[in-house]
């Protein structure tokens, strides 16, 4: 255990008192010290504590044995869980016991902060973590500085003290985490935001060792590999352009890359955008964005900024994948970065699909069967990007009928079924597996099930998809549960019938499904 996450004793008593229900404030009851002794056992594990002559030392003791043995932060996610909290307050409403909950953290802090102590929040568990500790440091931008959480695979991003008063550069703080948390949730390749702090003006992320600029330079990659990266790259940031989303500041600095994916990271410059794809006017736009990789467009402000800005950073990322160079045009991909850099914007790629359609194109020369085989191992192994697709599209009923029973590839699959551009060519592919149903000659039923719990799953996963394609999605789970009365479909359905939106089936499928509901 590290010291400096150790609480001097007038502040580690403060706390005890205040989960005794000692203060006035406190969320918590009062106890006896009997009671005290058997709620810390019980929820502790603890050795039997005899009471000392004050109430606090039963919750004092209990902290230091925790400290023993490594698990402090167990204790403080314990005792300031929402189902710890609720049976204090014995309150139904989960609304209130959130806030109340929060209020303790927020007391809990206010004490801890005399020893430069902080508890941070992440995915409903606590870390204590020290505030000042540089040791932890592991990156530092123009405005916010980056610290491990020891224990953990998060960081920390914290504002510069020097800059919160700066209401300009605190707004687009809490934007950028905004983009991450609610805006680019799901997307597979984005970093991971989890709980913003208001008082710390702070956010907790996931950490990722290694950015491009570092792998490019230390990676010996071959040819394909690089291509691989590059379309990966795009395949996620045509996601984020999906979204309504600009980065305005990519550079290999800020993608990274763990297990061999890239991660892209640091929307501080990050843009919702509308509907002609050109950002709102917003404050503080005299930042630009990294000058190498940076549309010359920028440096007249941010706000002359849009996709095709982000298209002209990508094609000098494509260049450094590549080459290590950003300004090396010599390569495989030359044409693609040529274009995407042009300096007018009538020849400049409008979209980043165009870039991805493009290096297919120019990829598409070697063997088909390489591609599958390609297409076939990240299959094996549940993996999925932008390259698959053509792959994907290609099954025809049959095959894909078979392929649907293994759930690996189901998982894959709902991806490309998700995916707006494809809407169409999904409901046409599902009706026609909808025909087969009812018709099932040279089919075993059990051969359905795999359709039918990829239906499920679908609609259970991805809320976005259009009302038709759900439609048709419902009317297979019904024809293959009723039609050709697949028990164990039904009971998956019933399983699962709680997260598909029952307002959604009421209303629009409602005729399909109601005799399983």
């Amino acid at each position: 255990m590290q010291e400096n996450l150790r609480m001097t004793p007038s502040v580690q008593k403060n706390i005890c008192e205040y989960f005794n229900g000692d203060y006035q404030d406190s969320v918590y009851q009062y106890r006896s010290g009997s009671n005290l002794v058997e709620m810390y056992t019980t929820r502790f594990g603890t050795p039997n504590i005899v009471a000392g002559p004050s109430r606090w030392t039963l919750c004092d003791d209990t902290i230091n044995y925790m400290y023993e043995m490594g698990n402090i932060n167990e204790f403080f996610t314990v005792m300031l869980s929402l189902r710890n909290i609720n049976k204090e307050l014995r309150e139904t409403n989960q609304a209130i016991v959130a806030e109340k909950r929060k209020e303790a953290i927020d007391r809990i802090n206010q004490m801890l902060l005399e020893d430069d102590l902080e508890l941070l929040s992440l995915n409903n568990r606590l870390i204590l973590h020290h505030i000042d500790d540089d040791s932890d440091l592991i990156g530092s931008g123009g405005f916010a500085n980056v610290y491990r959480v020891p224990g953990t695979n998060t960081v920390v991003k914290k504002l510069r003290d020097e800059f919160k008063d700066n209401d300009g550069i605190v707004s687009r703080f809490k934007q950028e985490f905004h983009l991450i948390h609610d805006k680019l949730r799901g997307i597979d390749g984005i970093i991971e935001g989890y709980e913003y702090n208001v008082d710390e003006i702070s956010y907790t992320m996931e950490y990722c060792s290694t950015d491009l600029k570092n792998y490019i330079a230390d990676m010996n990659l071959n040819e394909t590999q690089r291509i691989d990266l590059v379309l990966e790259i795009l395949g996620i940031m045509d996601q984020v352009h999906n979204r309504g989303v600009l980065h305005r500041d990519l550079s290999p600095k800020n993608i990274f890359i763990k297990d061999g994916h890239p991660i892209i990271a640091d929307f501080g410059l990050g843009k919702a955008i509308d509907g002609d794809g050109r950002t709102y006017v917003t404050i503080d736009t005299s930042m630009n964005g990294t000058l190498e990789y940076c549309d010359p467009r920028q440096f007249q402000g941010l706000g002359f900024a849009d996709k095709q800005s982000d298209i002209y950073s990508l094609g000098r990322i494509v260049n450094y994948v590549m080459t290590r160079d950003s300004d090396n045009f010599k390569h495989t991909l030359s044409i693609v970065s040529t274009i995407a850099t042009e300096a007018s914007l009538d020849a400049r790629y409008h979209t980043i699909k165009e870039m991805i359609d493009k290096i297919n194109r120019l990829t598409k020369t070697k063997a088909d069967n390489e591609y599958a085989m390609k297409c076939e191992r990240f299959l094996s192994v549940g993996h999925y990007d932008k390259t698959m697709d053509e792959f994907l599209l290609s099954f025809e009923e049959d095959n894909l009928i078979n392929r649907l029973n293994n759930i690996k590839f189901r998982n894959v699959y709902s991806k490309i079924v998700a995916n707006v551009s494809y809407n169409a060519i999904m409901i046409d592919r599902f009706e026609s597996l909808h025909q087969i149903f009812l018709h099932p000659i040279g089919h075993t039923f059990a051969s359905f099930d795999g359709v039918a719990y990829f239906c499920i799953d679908t609609l259970k996963n991805y809320r976005n998809i259009t009302p038709a394609l759900k439609t048709i999605l419902g009317e297979c789970i019904y024809d293959i549960a009723e039609g050709i009365d697949r028990w164990s479909v039904q009971e998956y359905f019933d399983k699962n019938y709680r997260d598909l939106e029952p307002d959604y089936i009421q209303e629009a499928i409602s005729a399909s499904l109601k005799r399983i509901k």
